[in-house]
């Protein structure tokens, strides 16, 4: 995550994010000179430079857990996990507090590692109650199996990417914009001090039929010397907002932290048809900064981030309404939209419907891609859901007029660069709840079900099923399919409640939103019990095929199982129960015996080791 926000809005990440840093471990005290060279390099945001004197303290054994810590975060924010979890792991978990075990969570999500990253997130809400980001994400793995089962997008990866960062798309009368640190052909190679990349610039990239033309520079004389981009243009195309950091000048305008700020410039055509010199807009503070700025439709707001004072944590989404007076003052959006955690890349589309990148809300790891509907004044956020978002960083969104096509960026594995740019197709819309039943989904003649192991994600059949209406009303039962699907017939509006009873499942009773088809139920199994062996001749050894085990017991009902061509079964048990096992064929004397699963260990136990299992011939 750190490129994304190091070059398109480092000055979150220094003021507010990573500016952070300089309380949350400041407690830290060198253990030698050359680790305070590290600790001031990562301070300073020079990770690479601070990677290469930590890993060389490390080989030498010189680095104390706090510094290991730092070079975990470090790892993390270069987007390199697994060293991350690697060095966290190395220093351990029970070892670990505060933002260590914030960033060893999320750098796990970000692994796919969601169980594990669930319980320790779990832990730091507990040791941080005020933390709102992680209250978010403590049932992350919950969310996570939950979104995979609905794939939502078709997405496809653009033949324009570069090796580099590509991110910020902005489409504008078949024209693609969006910003890049791809090299320039130019003779002064220009790069930052602190990852040694080049500086972002605006390309634009023509739609031809379905793909695009080779991108170029966009406005060559009007770029500066550092950060251009992303953009955004109004309807007609004759405004751009465009962010920068710097203004008129060659030297880097910094605040009072000694960091260079982002600001918002405008540029408008003139009679002429050309474009006028930038000027700097009022919403700009000199203490803070600003960027990704998005024009609604209407031309009459902006929406855009910033890490001014009167936000919720690190960069928040804010807006300034523009009238023929000129502009007011800028808003912020709102608890519903904003955390502690980083929110940014706003867009907002013809329905009123806002997107923005977060991570600090409920996400499948790294920053994702969310929708936010207003609804009675506030506004109703939602994940925007698979594949569209992954355990990596998925930011900046533009969705197209036809409101089902668009493009974002991701440095997902499989991409040609740091952050590429997709193109994705909606096939399955996230629907918000006020509007499933102007949508047919709260108010049909039938509703689907399908029922799933909570673990394995597997279907369960033979599911005996109640369900009840919104207001409590019974309204049928059924047993599941070979595929875990059921159907009730009857109509509901908003949620219904479903009870489920399955052997080897705890029972299950719970009120489910009705947003989408089929409604999917994730039955909790309990643990694993049961016996395995192989039955052979007492006489020769050899394995017998075919023999009958009866397994009775008095609380359930008695069950047969056969043995395979090699004489091995497997038969599942209930915990905290006794059986009789009764192992017969003719032609051989039956065997009989009692098993307990009372103080037995969880898994399949090996009969062998306890009963002899040789079946003497009867003649």
């Amino acid at each position: 995550m750190f490129r994304i926000l190091s070059i398109i809005f480092f000055f979150i990440s220094i003021s507010t994010l990573f500016g952070q840093d300089r309380e949350q471990f400041q407690h830290i005290v060198p253990s030698s000179g050359k680790s305070g060279k590290a600790i001031r390099a990562f301070n300073d945001m020079a990770y690479p430079k601070a990677i290469r004197i930590f890993e060389d303290l490390l080989q030498e054994g010189e680095l104390n857990n706090s510094e290991k810590g730092l070079l975990a975060v470090t790892y993390y924010r270069l987007n390199e996990p697994v060293k991350a979890a690697y060095v966290f792991t190395q220093i351990g978990e029970e070892n670990l507090s505060g933002e260590f075990l914030y960033t060893y969570a999320r750098a796990l999500q970000t692994l796919g590692k969601y169980r594990s990253a669930e319980r320790i997130m779990k832990r730091y809400a507990r040791e941080n109650p005020d933390d709102t980001r992680a209250r978010k994400q403590i049932n992350t793995l919950s969310f996570v199996n939950s979104a995979t089962a609905t794939k939502r997008y078709e997405i496809s990866l653009l033949d324009i990417n570069s090796s580099n960062s590509d991110f910020g798309p902005f489409m504008s009368n078949g024209t693609l914009f969006f910003a890049s640190d791809r090299d320039l052909e130019t003779a002064i190679k220009r790069r930052t001090a602190r990852d040694h990349k080049p500086y972002l610039n605006v390309f634009k990239s023509v739609s031809q039929g379905q793909g695009f033309s080779q991108p170029e520079l966009l406005f060559p004389k009007l770029k500066s010397i550092f950060h251009d981009g992303p953009l955004c243009f109004n309807a007609d195309g004759t405004e751009i907002f465009l962010t920068r950091n710097t203004f008129h000048s060659v030297f880097k305008q910094k605040g009072s932290d000694d960091y260079n700020r982002l600001m918002i410039i405008h540029f408008s055509r003139d009679a002429n048809n050309k474009w006028n010199s930038p000027t700097e807009l009022p919403l700009n503070e000199p203490g803070s900064s600003s960027g990704h700025p998005f024009l609604t439709p209407d031309g009459k707001r902006l929406w855009f981030t910033s890490n001014r004072e009167g936000g919720f944590g690190g960069s928040d989404i804010w807006y300034v309404d523009r009238s023929p007076d000129g502009w007011h003052r800028p808003v912020n959006a709102g608890k519903e939209i904003n955390t502690e955690g980083d929110e940014m890349f706003p867009f907002e589309d013809q329905n009123g419907i806002l997107y923005f990148s977060s991570d600090g809300h409920l996400g499948m790891g790294g920053l994702d891609l969310f929708m936010a509907k207003k609804t009675e004044g506030k506004y109703v956020t939602k994940n925007m859901g698979h594949p569209i978002n992954s355990g990596k960083d998925d930011f900046s969104i533009f969705v197209n007029d036809d409101g089902k096509t668009g493009f974002f960026a991701s440095n997902r594995p499989g991409g040609q660069g740091d952050d590429d740019l997709y193109h994705f197709t909606i096939i399955k819309p996230v629907v918000f709840e006020e509007d499933a039943s102007l949508q047919g989904l709260n108010n049909q003649n039938q509703l689907t079900f399908r029922i799933i192991d909570q673990e394995t994600e597997n279907p369960i059949e033979n599911v005996d099923v109640g369900v009840l209406d919104n207001r409590g009303q019974y309204m049928g039962k059924a047993i599941s399919d070979k595929e875990g699907e059921f159907i009730i017939n009857g109509s509901t509006k908003g949620e219904v409640t479903v009870m489920a009873a399955a052997e080897f499942y705890y029972p299950y009773e719970k009120t489910l939103p009705v947003t989408e088809s089929p409604v999917v139920i994730r039955l909790n199994p309990i643990p694993l019990y049961g016996i395995h062996g192989q039955i052979t001749r007492s006489d020769n050894g050899s394995p017998l095929s075919d023999v009958t085990i009866t397994v009775a017991s008095a609380s359930r009902d008695t069950r047969t199982f056969k043995t395979d061509s090699e004489g091995r079964f497997r038969i599942r048990l209930h915990p905290y129960s006794n059986y009789k096992l009764e192992f017969s064929r003719t032609g051989f004397t039956s065997i009989q015996t009692n098993y307990s699963t009372f103080s037995k260990n969880t898994g399949y136990q090996n009969l062998n080791l306890t009963v002899s299992l040789k079946m003497r011939p009867a003649f």
